[in-house]
């Protein structure tokens, strides 16, 4: 909402704040998020080692859900 505008001003570092507090709480989505934020430098100062934290640690948990729910 907040990162493409849809509904309120788009605000690219209120958007990476919101992420990091899911991100925070295990949200994988939010994670890799966050993670393309600090990528490209949206919203937040460009930092991949930040960027590397988040993008794998979303696809360790997106994997480890998907094979517990197929077993």
């Amino acid at each position: 909402m907040y990162e493409d505008g849809r509904g309120v001003e788009a605000d690219l570092a209120h958007a990476a704040k919101l992420y990091a507090q899911s991100a925070d709480m295990g949200s994988a989505p939010a994670q890799a998020q966050l993670g393309y934020l600090y990528f490209h430098g949206k919203g937040v100062e460009q930092d991949y080692t930040n960027a590397l934290q988040y993008v794998p640690l979303s696809l360790s948990l997106s994997l480890s859900l998907s094979l517990s729910l197929s077993l």
